[in-house]
């Protein structure tokens, strides 16, 4: 994060709050929040309709104040979002009260280390929201078809694991 340790408010709230169609977002100072509404509003539709039928286990990764996670709530039974930034934690879990979201969770560290704890628990994820750059990846047995495309082997999805790993981790390095 490029800002200072101290903020220092003059006048008015500590925060602020943002509209993406009818969810409300409070968004603090260190918090990442995407400036042009409306677009993003027509991008989490999409999103929206990629994900299709209602799914189990909803994974947002780098899910900052937790927007596309709580704007796409009523596709999930469960949303899990995670997030190196801890004021954006914060933010996603007071926006997921303020919206009355409750099927959703948020944990605070770097994916790479997260996913494969989730993982690892036998937990199913369903769907993936990856939000490095803007790009959306729906779906880890998308990505462990690509993952297999790529290599050139048959890998059961055990073994494929690591490998989309390091696709996600190249992913978000570019």
């Amino acid at each position: 994060v490029i800002l200072g340790d101290k903020n220092i408010t003059i006048y008015g709230e500590d925060t602020i709050l943002g509209y993406i169609g009818d969810a409300k977002f409070k968004i603090s100072p260190h918090s990442f929040f995407q400036v042009n509404a409306k677009q993003t509003e027509v991008l989490y539709n999409k999103a929206g309709e990629l994900l299709g039928e209602k799914v189990g286990h909803l994974m947002d990764l780098y899910c900052g104040i937790g927007s596309i996670g709580l704007y796409l709530s009523d596709k999930a039974d469960k949303i899990t979002g995670v997030e190196i930034v801890d004021s954006a934690v914060k933010d996603a879990e007071i926006n997921a009260k303020l919206n009355g979201i409750e099927n959703a969770q948020y944990l605070l560290g770097a994916s790479e280390e997260i996913v494969p704890k989730i993982l690892e628990k036998g937990e199913k994820i369903d769907k993936l929201l990856y939000g490095g750059y803007s790009t959306i990846s729906l779906g880890y047995a998308g990505l462990y078809e690509c993952v297999k495309f790529m290599t050139g082997k048959s890998h059961t999805d055990e073994e494929a694991k690591p490998f989309a790993l390091k696709v996600m981790q190249f992913m978000n390095d570019k």
